[in-house]
């Protein structure tokens, strides 16, 4: 038998899009890029272990339409959210797209996964935090070293509205304190840098903060944040930060109830560009500040305040009230006929 094109090995082509492709051609950051990977790597999970298959038998023409609904079917029944689901088949439908490139006979492999349209997710409103949430979450570090340390990288986070992969990989060549204007430059999505300025009290808990952690620091290549695994220091992980946070924040929700249930680093970034935007902010500015590239994606921070809906009922609420005035006077037949009496 003829060995066509599309019994070309499914994965074959995955190493050069995930290495390759996404970084250099798409601009893409390593985290993206890992989503990327673990939706690929979930995907050969279930060529393995519901079709029975292996990376060395799966071709490109197994991928067929009904293979992809079975494969969202499956995300399904394991718990996996529409939004999962939507982003798990946005990566199988890029992955065929970069294949079909370089490969004709992919393109209907392609064009029919394409055909395949997303979940419907409906729209959750997303919690962001009280002024006495985030006091009962800034009081519970305690005032040794590690606490120290801790309350500082959650003033950051909040201060500057970063993302929590953007804080970690702030080094100390990237941090400008001065008498005024002092800035952290923040190295975002697709290698943008964009310069954020700390206002006193920030610049106050960094000071202290480094001059414990780093009083001698010659090393401008050095994190600012770090963890000491066998007396090597590193860039402190992802997962070390959020552990911390919702170890802060369990603790405070006894003391305060406001504090919510799944408390996240990214609910500091949404916090602060919310009230940014309550407080009269424009959507440009507060945009700028996240380091979003279109301010589309910045419109899911804009959640008026109950005083913003107060003002623009009031503000289309008529000042005067037009008074009728009689166009008659004392003309009693006439009043009689346009009522239609005798």
């Amino acid at each position: 038998m003829r060995i066509t094109e599309t019994n070309t090995l499914f994965f074959s082509q995955t190493l050069a899009y995930l290495d390759v492709y996404l970084p250099s051609q798409r601009g893409y950051s390593p985290m993206t890029i890992d989503s990327y990977r673990d939706a690929l790597t979930v995907f050969k999970h279930f060529v393995e272990e519901e079709l029975h298959e292996t990376v060395f038998s799966f071709c490109f023409k197994d991928c067929t339409r009904d293979c992809v609904y079975r494969f969202l079917e499956s995300l399904k029944h394991r718990g996996n959210s529409p939004g999962t689901r939507n982003q798990r088949l946005a990566t199988l439908k890029s992955y065929l797209e970069f294949v079909s490139q370089t490969n004709i006979s992919i393109v209907p492999i392609y064009i029919e996964a394409k055909r395949i349209h997303a979940v419907k997710n409906p729209e959750k409103e997303k919690e962001v935090l009280s002024e006495a949430a985030l006091n009962a979450i800034f009081s519970e570090p305690k005032n040794d070293r590690i606490g120290i340390r801790n309350k500082t990288l959650m003033i950051l986070l909040y201060d500057t509205a970063t993302r929590i992969s953007e804080l970690l990989n702030i080094r100390l060549s990237d941090i400008h304190l001065k008498k005024e204007g002092s800035y952290i430059i923040v190295t975002g999505k697709g290698s943008k840098q964009r310069p954020l300025y700390l206002s006193e009290k920030t610049v106050n808990h960094l000071k202290y903060y480094m001059s414990l952690y780093h009083p001698d620091d010659t090393d401008s290549s050095q994190h600012l944040f770090y963890t000491t695994i066998r007396g090597m220091k590193g860039c402190m992980s992802v997962g070390n930060a959020e552990r911390i946070i919702k170890q802060y924040a369990k603790a405070a929700r006894k003391k305060c109830p406001e504090v919510p249930a799944n408390v996240h680093p990214h609910m500091f970034r949404r916090t602060l560009a919310t009230q940014l935007y309550q407080e009269g902010t424009s959507l440009v500015l507060v945009s700028s500040l996240l380091g979003h590239s279109n301010i589309e994606t910045t419109r899911c921070y804009a959640k008026p305040s109950e005083e913003m809906l107060r003002n623009a009922i009031l503000s289309i609420q008529p000042s005067t009230e037009h008074q009728m005035t009689k166009k008659w006077k004392d003309q009693k037949e006439d009043c009689k006929r346009f009522c239609g009496l005798r």
